[in-house]
């Protein structure tokens, strides 16, 4: 499987599963921003330059803290998704982490859910 290891090694991002409509990546760690080099490597490297087209569920299960430049990563990921006609959606969240992107208000622009089923179904909702 397919890993990028962000800044520090304080992050790491893999591919869980690939399946016809929808691929499952995880995050463990401090959810960092890659720079720009890894910005051009991260995700196209992991899954192909159409990367954006995808539906991606992420598990930020094993995130232990995401600072505010990391959520702007993620807004720009969400937009770029959008365009593409791809969808991305977070999920499993630990309470503290959850609490960050909700005092930053961005839990109601990027697609997060409690559970990876709730998200699941999100994404296959949006294939209709």
């Amino acid at each position: 499987m397919s890993q990028y290891t962000g800044l520090g090694n304080y992050m790491k991002m893999r591919i869980a599963s690939i399946e016809p409509n929808v691929v499952r990546m995880t995050v463990e760690g401090e959810f960092q921003p890659p720079n720009a080099e890894e910005q051009s490597q991260g995700l196209a490297a992991m899954l192909g330059d159409t990367w954006a087209s995808k539906r991606v569920l992420i598990d930020f299960s094993g995130v232990r803290m995401a600072g505010s430049a990391a959520i702007g990563w993620l807004l720009t990921l969400q937009r770029q998704f959008r365009q593409a006609g791809g969808r991305l959606a977070l999920h499993s969240m630990r309470p503290d982490v959850a609490r960050s992107f909700k005092l930053l208000r961005v839990d109601s622009v990027l697609n997060i859910f409690p559970e990876e089923h709730m998200a699941l179904e999100a994404l296959e909702a949006s294939n209709a």
